[in-house]
Order: structure tokens, then sequence, then C-alpha cells
């Protein structure tokens, strides 16, 4: 067994201990099961035809998930590729392009561009990347992803909690820290105000509505790997394993992860390498409720636990229409 799918299976059974840990102690309630058996619709429930972004904001301003109970959610999105591939690798990458036999990459090494890339050693650019030309429309990437996670409802929005233990670090090591100061440069919450009565925010300029939290990584654990789609002449097709790898190594990440980030470069390293290990610890989430694919929680409706299901069959990554991505949504909760 390769580490990657070691390491995968162990996080796997530690999800599970914990999960089975917290249910016992009657912390949390929900299995997190994607079945549709016993579960309502909320569209259904308020009398609606389909689930929408409408119904999720109808929903959780009504009624919202009690404290331990868990939720399963499924999200789509473009993929996060890198645009310029090196030009010294482009001799392997071809020879690894061939071999795996996909008709979009060898229709990406047979490209002009890919040949004058090998002739003049110029970049070229990763056909299947989103890219902002100056001056032109954005170019959605043409790969797109599925995720899904399980959210601990009572375990969302502690970024004070956070907060507090990397002052605890400044205080260790006898450094001045400001409430928020670790987050100075951090933009991700600018703009964003909540939607009055629920548990999502909205974004003053753009007008996108999402639901933002900070969580701990060893509880919201990923219930399944990421799936991978490509759109190559309007024909979408699941990647395999292999294909992923590849389109992942047409142009490699220059930043090493275990790396003290910029924001901490100024602190002695023993305090940088402490609060790194924090950052580590929480993740940040925000999800646009419009790439919300389905949600399944159970919430207290007239002092009874009652089990819901919300899918969004018209959930489309950026480059897509409305319902282009029904198949793969339903083949996501089967």
């Amino acid at each position: 067994m390769r580490r990657f799918d070691k390491k995968y299976n162990i996080q796997k059974a530690n999800l599970l201990a914990e999960q089975r840990y917290l249910q016992s102690k009657e912390l949390i309630n929900e299995s997190g099961e994607l079945t549709e058996e016993g579960r309502t619709s909320m569209s259904e429930f308020f009398g609606d035809t389909t689930d929408n972004v409408d119904t999720l904001l109808k929903m959780f301003s009504k009624y919202q998930p009690e404290k331990g109970w868990m939720m399963t959610v499924g999200y789509v999105n473009n993929a996060n590729l890198g645009v310029r591939i090196k030009p010294e690798s482009l001799p392997e990458l071809e020879k690894i392009a061939r071999e795996l036999g996909n008709p979009a990459f060898i229709d990406m090494v047979d490209s002009d561009a890919w040949k004058t890339g090998l002739e003049k050693s110029k970049n070229v650019n990763n056909p299947f990347a989103g890219q902002k030309p100056r001056g032109g429309d954005e170019i959605p990437a043409k790969v797109y992803t599925t995720k899904k996670f399980m959210l601990q409802w009572k375990n969302t929005n502690i970024k004070p909690e956070k907060d507090a233990a990397v002052k605890a670090v400044y205080d260790k090591h006898g450094l001045d820290w400001e409430e928020g100061q670790i987050d100075k440069d951090d933009k991700r919450g600018m703009g964003w105000e909540p939607i009055q009565g629920t548990p999502f925010n909205q974004h003053q300029n753009t007008g996108t509505q999402a639901l933002t939290y900070y969580s701990k990584q060893e509880i919201s654990k990923g219930m399944g790997q990421t799936k991978y789609f490509l759109n190559f002449q309007d024909d979408i097709t699941e990647l395999s394993k292999e294909e992923v790898n590849f389109l992942y190594s047409l142009s490699p990440k220059s930043s090493d992860g275990s790396k003290i980030p910029s924001k901490l470069a100024h602190l002695p390293i023993e305090a940088a390498q402490e609060i790194k290990a924090i950052e580590d610890l929480y993740q940040f989430k925000r999800l646009d409720l419009s790439k919300i694919m389905f949600i399944n929680c159970s919430m207290v409706v007239d002092g009874e636990n009652k089990k819901f299901s919300y899918i969004n069959y018209d959930v489309a990554p950026k480059g897509l229409n409305p319902g282009d991505f029904r198949e793969f949504i339903e083949a996501s909760i089967k």
C-alpha cells in the first residue's frame, strides 16, 4: 500500500473513531450517511418545486441544526490549476500524456503552442486552467471538482478559540499581540456581512451568499476523496487518479507547505512554528451557496428531530449552464 493511501485510510479510521466517541457522549446524533431514506427535501417541506439557494435561506432562517448535529455537504467548483507549464518539463510531460492515452492530453501535446514551447523554450499555457487575460474575459478552468465533507455544527465559527490559542503562544514567548493581529493581512473577511437570521454571509459588493466558518481539522475531516472532471470539447468525464496527478504535474506549485508563511516571518522561529501548527489545526471555509450540490442534516421542528435533504440539480461550475452537471450530482448522492 502506498504511503498516501495508508495515510488516507488512517485519517478515515480516526474520523470514524472520533464520530463514534462523540455519538457515545450524545454530543452528535447525525450519522452523516447520504441515504435519502426517511428524509424530507427542504423544498417539499416548504411546498416548493425544487431546491435552490432561496430554499436554503428560508430553511436556515427558520430552523438550524442543533449544536451537536453533523451536516453532510457536497460542493462543486472549478479546479485551481497552475497556468504556466515549465518549458524544461515539456518532453517528459508529453511522454506521460501519450502513455495515458486521454484524447484531451494528446490534443494538448499535439497543439502548435506545445510545439513552439519545445522549439523555443517558451512557457506553455495550461489549456485546462482558468485564466484572466489582460483586457479580456475570464476563462474558467475546464477541470471541475466535487467535494463531500462532514461539518459539525457546534464546531463552527470558533475563530475566538483559534485566536486564544495563538495569543497563548505570544504570551509564552513574551511577545505583544493585539487581538486579530495574526490575521492583519487576511482579507478573507473583508466586505462580508451576516444575512440576518441565518448562519450565512453575503458580500456587500458582489452579492455572493456563502456559508463561512472556521472549524477544527480533526473534526471536519473529508468523508471521501475529491473527484475531478475534465471538460474536453463539451464532453465531461471523470478523471482517474493517474490523470489527476498528470494535470497537477503540468505546473507544479513552487511553494512548500512546510515553510513558515510570510505573515509569521517577523517572529522568532520557535513562536512562528508553534503558531503555524495552530493555523494548520484549524481550517477556514467559505462555501458559495450557489455551488452547494446537496446538504443532509437534521433539525428540530415542532419539538421533533427530523431529517432533511437539500439537492440543487442546477448547480454548475463556471463555464457550464445550470443542469449541465446534473448527472454527476445524481451520481454523488447515490
